[in-house]
């Protein structure tokens, strides 16, 4: 298996990592937080030592990897996976201080402390569903809540 490593090209450029938030769900019907990352990429991606934030604070990721166009789950709040097929995703009691219903921002930054990606919103733009951002066009709109990891991207 190989993992894409975030670092330096010959010493000169920072390489970025492909990921993507493609969903928020910050006021869960269930009441379990989540955040939804795709990796578009062509290689698997390592996000050990990786931070999800809220801006206020934020949780350390470890030990997950992002398949070659395949998904992950950060789950936070109490969130019962046992009934969910999910493949790939770590739990944490909050995510950075939990997702404010009436705003908030969501950040993604490698080990090295660059920003690979953020998703805010200003209000409770989806009265309770899930925020789903096109992960090319960085485009949101409101969906059900899924965890579909197989099929196509909300």
């Amino acid at each position: 298996m190989v993992l894409e490593s975030f670092g330096t090209i010959s010493g000169t450029a920072d390489v970025k990592p492909a990921i993507k938030i493609v969903e928020v769900d910050y006021e869960s019907q269930s009441g379990a937080e989540y955040v939804k990352l795709y990796n578009p990429s062509n290689a698997d991606v390592s996000l050990d030592e990786w931070k999800v934030s809220d801006g206020d604070s934020d949780d350390k990721i470890s030990n997950l990897n992002i398949p070659s166009e395949g998904y992950a789950l950060l789950l936070g709040k109490p969130a019962n996976t046992t009934d969910r097929d999910i493949p790939n995703y770590e739990k944490f009691n909050a995510i950075g201080s939990g997702l404010a219903n009436s705003g908030d921002k969501v950040f993604l930054e490698a080990s090295t402390g660059l920003e690979i990606d953020s998703v805010d919103f200003t209000h409770d733009p989806c009265d309770g569903r899930t925020l789903s951002v096109d992960w090319e066009t960085g485009e949101k709109s409101c969906v059900d809540t899924s965890y579909d990891f197989e099929g196509e991207l909300n």
